[in-house]
């Protein structure tokens, strides 16, 4: 079922004429390479997000920054970034979840996600739940402050896996937890909310996320559209219309053009004095960090 769309290479040819100087042929225009969203998939558990996957790459670390704009997800769920291995389901997540009392604390987790396939494709890790369903209990790191911009990262590093979640400059917590290291085919950033507290469609911001990326195993790090990206939305019956679902991504779109080299001649046609070489070079577009907001529907109960 799994799909992924590289970002070809488009050809364009970009002369820079002088004085006097003519192109050997006119500049080729780009090829547009479209939008690097290659799904959309729909759970019944109150996920919302993105994911992201490349064939042949792995993931070691994740990064993503969120804002809390309303006071929770319900009784049940939570905010965050998390490193899946689809094949076993080794998964670590961070993030915030309700403290019961209106505001958030900030958690961890790494296990497995046991019994779980959230849209039937057979992999544990697409649509997975936030701080459900793991090998392992909670880790509480500390209290978050409503309204507060969170900053989080997950790193694999040797022996293990390096957590860091921060609200500002006081407020900074570091977790270490040893383990092998990971074949992390996909990274995560989104929300699991509780669904029977609301009505569609899903029109009130809830979370808005900046600062995503993915960071793979030659430690080239980029946004989910260079990787390829999935939304995940929600709803009672994992049809439209969504419950919980997520904007659009930013950017959308990830391009790499290659301009050839090429001749610049020197001196009016038919008397040519010389020509200097212009190197091929890439320009690129899209490539950076991702951004987007996940929607809920309207509070109609407690």
């Amino acid at each position: 079922m799994r799909k992924f769309i590289l970002a070809l290479p488009a050809v364009a040819a970009a002369l820079t004429l002088g004085a006097g100087a003519a192109a050997q042929a006119a500049p080729a225009a780009p090829t547009a390479h479209p939008a690097a969203i290659v799904g959309s998939l729909f759970t019944t558990n109150g996920t919302a997000g993105y994911y992201t996957t490349s064939f042949a790459n792995t993931y070691n670390r994740a990064d993503g920054t969120f804002k809390l704009n309303l006071e929770n997800v319900g009784d049940n769920g939570g905010v965050g970034i998390q490193l899946c291995d689809s094949t076993s389901g080794h998964v670590a997540q961070l993030g915030v979840v309700p403290n019961g009392s209106g505001g958030w604390e900030a958690v961890l987790d790494r296990g497995y996600l046991f019994n779980i396939n959230p849209t039937g494709d057979g992999d544990p890790c697409n649509g997975s739940p936030l701080f459900f369903g793991l090998g392992f209990p909670l880790v509480q790191l500390g209290a978050v402050g409503v309204g507060s911009t969170v900053q989080a990262q997950i790193k694999q590093v040797r022996h293990g896996l390096e957590f860091s979640i921060a609200d500002g400059p006081t407020v900074n917590f570091n977790y270490f937890i040893p383990s092998w290291r990971g074949n992390f085919n996909e990274a995560a950033a989104g929300v699991t909310g509780d669904e029977t507290t609301l009505s569609a469609p899903a029109t009130n911001d809830l979370v808005d996320f900046s600062g995503v990326t993915a960071t793979n195993q030659a430690n080239i790090t980029h946004g989910y559209a260079y990787w390829n990206a999935v939304s995940v939305s929600s709803s009672a019956d994992g049809i439209t219309p969504a419950l919980i679902s997520p904007s659009e991504l930013n950017p959308a779109t990830a391009v790499r053009t290659w301009h050839p080299g090429h001749r610049v001649y020197f001196g009016p046609p038919g008397h040519r004095t010389g020509y200097r070489w212009i190197s091929g070079y890439w320009t690129s577009s899209g490539l950076g960090p991702s951004s987007f907001s996940v929607l809920a529907g309207t509070p109609v109960g407690p």
